[in-house]
This record gives structure tokens, sequence and C-alpha cells, in this order.
């Protein structure tokens, strides 16, 4: 009686790592792929005056910076003021001596919240008034200072600084 064979049992499909390719017989190893250079280098070149690393580390962290604005803002247009607000000043900051050594990232995404909540609480405050229409229809219905000075009246005094000395 012939033993059947059972299938091999087959790893998890996309878990092995593939061999790194071997170099033929007399032929010399390919040389080792150059890193790209890391955010604190990036920042150590953007402090002296290279903005080639400036172009480099937008297009390293732009995406996720305007990811992060959009869920501060209303929509992706919207998104893109802050996004570019933050990267102007992270600028400024390092060419004045201050803003990140490391963690670029980090301090890119808390700079944009930081910016959302600045613009929210400005914005507060620009509207005071719900209805404009409202407001500008008072407003012309109250007399001016030329309505209520007489002609004939005595000028108007302009008011005199208060100073003790």
């Amino acid at each position: 009686m012939a033993r059947e064979r059972t299938p091999r049992r087959q790893g998890r499909p996309g878990r092995r790592r593939p061999r790194p390719a071997r170099p033929a017989r007399g032929e010399r190893p390919a040389a080792p792929r150059e890193l790209p250079p890391s955010d604190a280098d990036l920042v150590a070149r953007l402090r002296a005056g290279d903005d080639s690393a400036y172009e480099e580390l937008y297009r390293r962290h732009a995406d996720a910076v305007r990811r992060d604005a959009r869920t501060c803002c209303r929509d992706a247009r919207t998104a893109d003021d802050p996004t570019s607000e933050v990267f102007a000043r992270v600028l400024q900051a390092v060419r004045g001596g201050s803003g990140p050594e490391h963690a670029v990232r980090a301090y890119l995404l808390t700079s944009v919240r930081r910016v959302a909540a600045s613009w929210t609480q400005s914005a507060k405050r620009g509207h005071p008034v719900d209805d404009f229409a409202v407001f500008a229809a008072q407003a012309a219905s109250l007399p001016t200072a030329s309505d209520t000075a007489r002609p004939d009246g005595p000028p108007v005094e302009r008011a005199r600084p208060r100073h003790r000395r």
C-alpha cells in the first residue's frame, strides 16, 4: 500500500522576503544606495541658507500637514491656507534661529492646530453682527454729528488730551 503524499504546507503568502540579487561570478557587488538626508540635516542646511532643503522638507511633509489641516477646516481648499501659513512660519522660525531641531513633522502638525485655533478665534471676533443688513439700516437711521450741529451755533471744540504734569 503506497502512502499518499499530502501537499506541503505553504507559508503565508506575501510574507517571504525576496532574496537580494547576487552578483554574477567575477562581478563586484552593487554599491549601497545613498539614504536621503534626515529632517535634522535638512533643518541644519536650511539654517545655513540652503533653499533646496526647504523644498525637500515641504515635499516630504506637505501632504501630512494638509491632511491634518483638513480636520480643522471645512474643505480641502481652505486647508491649503493653514498649510501655507505653517510652512511660512516654520521657515521664518528656522531662519531666525528657533524652530524644530528634529521631529519636524510633529512640530508642523502642532503648528497646524495652533494656526487653526488662532484663526478660529479671530474669526469669532470678526463677526460681531449676524445680519449686516440690519446693522447697516440701523446705522443709517441714527443722526450724525453734522445733522445735530447748528449752523449759527459755536464751533465744536476738539477734545484736549488729559495730561497731568
